[in-house]
């Protein structure tokens, strides 16, 4: 099972990818909006793969990407384009930042189930963390205390930022 990050403006779309996605019993949060779904991805650790359709109003799909693309920590993850479009320069452009893959619609299933299971089976998480089981088991902890120990450092992060109310607009961004 992976946890997937759709963007795309067509509920069409949204709907039969979730159709889809739903028969690999996968998990999915969907937006329409580039600055959402990045603030989605930054609100935690929890997505295994953005897919996305490479067009969206006012160049939004490509400003997402070279955004992720930018970014020191998401700058590896996984991002699968999808759309109508066979244009060469946006293939060209996409690829060039780094993709995961192009898929043109109409798409099958099948080549949408091998690149989520592509991007599970090398998580690029595994770049900063340990798999839990293994941290849990190393440091004497269960799954549970560490998930405690977690929240409590977010509201840490909070409090933090109420206090640098700066650093804690930087955060959101």
């Amino acid at each position: 099972m992976a946890n997937i990050l759709l963007l795309d403006e067509s509920d069409l779309a949204e709907r039969a990818l979730k159709g889809i996605l739903a028969k690999g019993n996968h998990r999915v949060v969907a937006t329409d909006k580039p600055e959402v779904a990045w603030r989605t991805l930054r609100a935690g650790v929890i997505f295994d793969l953005v897919i996305m359709e490479a067009k969206l109003k006012e160049g939004g799909g490509a400003r997402f990407l070279q955004r992720v693309r930018d970014d020191w920590y998401f700058g590896s993850f996984p991002v699968l384009i999808y759309t109508t479009e066979n244009d060469v320069s946006l293939v060209r452009r996409t690829l060039h930042l780094g993709v995961q893959s192009y898929l043109l619609k109409p798409y099958s299933e099948d080549a949408v189930h091998a690149q989520v299971a592509k991007a599970v089976h090398a998580p690029w998480r595994a770049r900063f963390f340990e798999d839990e089981k293994s941290f849990c088991a190393e440091k004497g902890v269960t799954p549970e205390t560490l998930t405690q120990r977690r929240r409590e450092l977010m509201a840490g992060f909070e409090s933090a930022a109420r206090t640098f109310p700066a650093w804690g607009e930087a955060r959101r961004i």
